[in-house]
C-alpha cells in the first residue's frame, strides 16, 4: 500500500479554560495527560524533572501532532480520547491544521558553474 505525503499537520493543544474570550492563555498540559486517537496513545512531550518531592513534573508547552494517528479520510470517523488529573480544573483542548515545518535546502553556487 502507498502511502501519501500529509499535506497538513493535525495538532492538538491544550490549555486552562478562560471564560474571557479577550484573555490570551498559553499552552499548559494538565497533570497525568493521556491521549489516544483511534485506540493509539498519542507522542507527548517528555515532562521536565523536578527536584521538589511531591511535585509532578510538567511538560514543555507545545503542540502534539496526531497527523499519523488520524484517518484523514472525510467519511471515516477519528475517535479521541482525553483524560487528565481534577486537581486541573476546566481545561480546553484544541485542534489545528497547519502546513507542516518548513525543510530548509541550502542552495550553493560555484564559480564557473557545473
Amino acid at each position: 500500500m502507498c502511502k501519501l505525503p500529509i499535506v497538513l499537520q493535525i495538532q492538538l493543544r491544550f490549555c486552562q479554560y478562560s471564560p474571557d474570550a479577550s484573555k490570551e492563555v498559553s499552552d499548559e498540559f494538565p497533570p497525568s495527560v493521556c491521549v489516544q486517537i483511534n485506540g493509539k496513545m498519542a507522542t507527548l512531550p517528555n515532562p521536565i524533572p523536578t527536584n521538589k518531592p511531591g511535585v509532578e513534573p510538567k511538560r514543555p508547552p507545545r503542540p502534539v501532532h496526531i497527523s499519523q494517528l488520524c484517518k484523514l479520510s472525510p467519511i471515516l470517523p477519528n475517535n479521541v480520547n482525553i483524560k487528565w488529573a481534577a486537581e486541573f480544573g476546566k481545561g480546553c483542548v484544541c485542534t489545528f491544521l497547519r502546513p507542516p515545518e518548513h525543510r530548509f535546502v541550502l542552495h550553493l553556487s560555484f564559480p564557473g558553474g557545473w
